[in-house]
């Protein structure tokens, strides 16, 4: 169905829904740790419509806002974002499923930010992945003791190539890129593997749900 939900931010146990706290992976301490919303940011909006879907996770857009109270007219705060969720049943309410993936995610950019430097070639031979949060929102018609959290991360914009998959697709002839397109449905959006032309190249991390 369409629409947004509402989530303030807000450590009340009275409000049916709420942004309790936003964090991030620290490859310093190994853990998570608190990470700052944007400036002026009172509540975050979650569509209800998933615009895009991988083999382990469903994808929504998702906006840091300042408005205290849902209005018509919503003010956005930063760059636009998308939240994404387990697309399996049995790991929506496993509050560490999307932790694992946000651990993995820092991780594997730790490694790219070491591999670059060592390579000290041209922009267009680097590697990079996106940076991503947790959120946890309070919300009972959701999650079975009314908390839950998504992975939250920058909605990438532009033209991109798809170079690999989670059903074992990897970029090949231009035959071969036609038929697999026909027969695996494009979710770049949703964290398959996808690099933006004149960017650097972004390959898909998980093959598997991760242990």
């Amino acid at each position: 169905t369409g629409g947004w939900d509402f989530y303030p931010l807000s450590s009340s146990s009275q409000t049916e829904r709420a942004c309790l706290k936003k964090e991030k992976w620290s490859m310093h301490i190994k853990g998570f740790v608190p990470a700052e919303y944007g400036p002026g940011v009172h509540a975050v909006l979650h569509s209800r419509r998933i615009f895009g879907s991988g083999a382990e996770r469903q994808v929504y857009h998702f906006y840091e806002v300042q408005n205290a109270k849902k209005e018509p007219s919503m003010t956005p705060v930063g760059i636009q974002l998308t939240a994404k969720q387990p697309r399996h049943c049995e790991y929506v309410n496993d509050d560490n499923y999307m932790r694992q993936f946000c651990r993995v995610q820092a991780t594997a950019q730790e490694l790219a930010l070491h591999f670059n430097k060592k390579v000290q070639g041209k922009p267009s031979w680097h590697i990079s992945f996106v940076e991503c949060c947790i959120y946890t929102l309070r919300d009972w018609s959701l999650w079975e003791g009314g908390k839950g959290t998504v992975l939250v991360e920058p909605y990438l914009e532009g033209k991109f190539t798809k170079w690999n998959n989670n059903a074992g697709y990897i970029k090949g002839p231009q035959q071969q890129q036609q038929r697999s397109q026909q027969q695996q449905p494009q979710a770049a959006a949703a964290g398959e593997a996808a690099a933006p032309r004149a960017a650097p190249r972004v390959f898909n991390l998980f093959r598997n749900p991760p242990a």
